[in-house]
């Protein structure tokens, strides 16, 4: 993808962090007095003051309509949420740490002004992140879901286990009894998936993991298939309540007769990252790999 020549930033951010509203201010006071264009969605608008001529709050589809580069201020949640507000537009995403574990955000707070400037000189790197749809049929009605971490399948209601069929290509694969079970993309392979032991796929690879959360089955284990695979599953006609949710952001309530059929989404999004920073530099800091935890205690 082509850098823009001359960025024009948006800024999302949840409002109900405090760190937003320490943060968000200075950021844009500094945007200004540099003559840099920023949108920032409407509930971020109190930050704004007289001062700030190039800041302008709009609703969300008017920030994607203006902006060629998007800061998410915050954690792996609000990237997803970024993504969504997106969809196809292709429009580079750069994550602005405020805490947490998070594997997709690329700036930690102490970083940030000297991110800026190189993201004002086009000193950075674009990496295409693969996304998974779904096309799921509900009482004869039909939705179109996109992801960019996982699909996730579980009961609505706690402690009871779920029986669904899962197909690859056509082909019989197993029929999990499990609390429930993740689709997730190579992104989405260090949340949820590996959070009940999947593994971790480099995110630049084109393959889907298959993984049952605890299931009730010793041989049960995570599958992981090539991105151009189509994944079918149908629950059982006994399965009441079941929930499919997309990022953690969307759900949808299933029914015994829903139909899911999940594969490579049709457009990628788009990350900011820095070449001196690789995938498995972000995987030692988050883990601690290397670290001995005796210098821990």
């Amino acid at each position: 993808m082509n850098k823009p020549n001359h960025p024009v930033f948006g800024i999302v951010g949840n409002p109900d962090k405090t760190r937003v509203w320490e943060i968000l201010p200075k950021l844009l006071q500094w945007f200004s007095d540099r003559e840099q264009e920023v949108y920032l969605e409407k509930e971020l608008g109190p930050a704004v003051t007289e001062e700030m001529t190039h800041a302008y709050p709009v609703d969300s589809n008017e920030l994607v309509n203006h902006a060629n580069l998007i800061l998410a201020l915050g954690g792996d949640g609000t990237i997803l949420y970024t993504a969504r507000l997106i969809e196809d537009r292709q429009i580079p995403i750069l994550g602005i740490r405020l805490g947490g574990l998070g594997f997709l955000a690329e700036v930690y707070l102490d970083e940030i002004y000297d991110r800026m400037h190189r993201l004002i000189d086009g000193k950075y790197t674009v990496e295409k992140r693969m996304t998974i749809a779904a096309d799921v049929v509900v009482d004869g009605k039909q939705r179109h879901l996109v992801a960019l971490n996982d699909f996730v399948i579980n009961k609505a209601r706690p402690l009871r286990m779920i029986n669904i069929r899962v197909m690859v290509d056509g082909a019989y694969l197993n029929t999990y009894s499990a609390d429930g079970l993740i689709i997730s993309s190579p992104t989405g392979s260090t949340a949820y998936n590996l959070a009940v032991n999947g593994p971790i796929i480099v995110p630049t690879l084109d393959a889907m993991v298959i993984n049952p959360i605890s299931p009730h089955s010793l041989t049960a284990r995570p599958v992981v298939i090539p991105a151009n695979s189509e994944v079918q599953i149908e629950p059982g006609n006994d399965q009441e309540g079941l929930m499919l949710s997309a990022d953690g952001q969307i759900e949808l309530d299933l029914t015994p007769n829903s139909v899911l059929r999940i594969s490579k989404g049709e457009y990628p999004i788009n990350l900011v990252v820095w070449k001196e920073r690789t995938f498995y530099d972000v995987l030692r800091r988050k883990l601690q790999w290397g670290s001995d935890p005796r210098n821990q205690v």
